[in-house]
């Protein structure tokens, strides 16, 4: 079985939704977590953009676990709807 979240960094109802998934995850372990960077804010606020790129390139260079970390560290900032930070 698989879950698959599309998201975006900037958006409101993600960052909301973002600690539950992460309970969910905990609990249940056995299930496979796909992550899809959907920034569909981009337009609007280029962090949204350079937010997904970010999270991106810490996949690439330190692995899966890294990139959760770091998923979960941008929306426990609770920075959202144009505020997160570069």
């Amino acid at each position: 079985m698989a879950v698959i979240e599309f998201f975006d960094y900037q958006c409101v109802f993600c960052s909301q939704f973002s600690p539950e998934l992460e309970k969910v995850m905990k609990a249940q372990p056995d299930v496979r977590y796909i992550f899809k960077e959907w920034p569909i804010f981009g337009s609007r606020w280029e962090a949204s953009q350079q937010a997904a790129h970010q999270c991106l390139a810490v996949w690439k260079e330190k692995g899966p676990e890294a990139y959760v970390t770091y998923h979960y560290a941008i929306y426990a900032t609770g920075h959202f709807e144009g505020k997160i930070e570069r």
